[in-house]
């Protein structure tokens, strides 16, 4: 069996990282719809784990810039 890894993804920090690359053309490039990439910049859809690696290769970010950082078991805003 494959050990699953949770990452606790921050939709503020995925809309920041995309900066002046339109909505549209970040959609394109990753293979998703518009709407679909607007969603998981609004938190309402949890990218899998290929959108989430396509998203990083275009916005030149590591997945870490993009989670939710935790201090001593609580987690931090984002």
């Amino acid at each position: 069996m494959t050990p699953v890894i949770k990452i606790e993804i921050s939709p503020p920090k995925i809309k920041q990282a995309r900066g002046k690359v339109g909505l549209s053309h970040a959609a394109r490039t990753v293979g998703i719809s518009r709407q679909h990439l607007w969603a998981i910049e609004n938190g309402d859809v949890r990218p899998n784990s290929d959108v989430l690696a396509r998203l990083c290769i275009l916005y030149g970010v590591e997945i870490n810039d993009l989670t939710r950082q935790s201090t001593n078991g609580k987690k931090k805003a984002a």
